[in-house]
């Protein structure tokens, strides 16, 4: 399992929930990386996509349901932190080279931040429905979910598993 190939796909599954989506009209392609970066931080990656985003997906459910801050120590700060940078102060999704450089966007409010948490937790829900069904051999359901979670072209380009 490789992580750039986990967030490519994180970032189209942001797109097809955009298409679907009711008060959300855009997701920072940096926010999305930025979240993979700190689950794979925190998690790393399992023998299987299915699995990896499995536990990401829930990890991430929790995040963003809770508005827990997202910072990293990997690299110093480029700037001196400054209490008055504009951002989000609903949460925080730090960018580690600029402790005053929040990636949500500023304009989301609590509707599309609880919508953006649901996107996860749904998905967190599919894959787990979608692991007991590659266990039992429905492979006709799991195609199915797969469909709902990235759009039918993951039905023609490549399996998670």
């Amino acid at each position: 399992v490789k992580f750039n190939e986990c967030v490519r796909l994180l970032k189209w599954w942001r797109f097809v929930r955009i298409d679907a989506a009711s008060s959300i009209e855009e997701v920072r392609t940096t926010l999305i990386e930025l979240l993979c970066a700190s689950a794979y931080d925190r998690l790393s990656v399992e023998a299987t996509y299915t699995e990896t985003l499995l536990k990401w997906f829930s990890w991430l459910a929790a995040v963003t349901a809770q508005r827990i801050r997202i910072t990293f120590s990997d690299y110093p700060t480029i700037e001196p932190f400054n209490r008055e940078a504009q951002g989000n102060p609903l949460w925080q999704v730090i960018d580690p080279v600029n402790a005053n450089n929040n990636v949500v966007h500023s304009q989301w409010g609590n509707i599309e931040l609880e919508e953006f948490a649901a996107w996860f937790a749904a998905a967190r829900d599919a894959l787990s429905r979608l692991v007991v069904h590659e266990r039992d051999g429905n492979d006709s359901v799991v195609d199915g979910i797969l469909a709902d979670l990235f759009g039918n072209p993951v039905l023609t380009h490549g399996e998670l598993s």
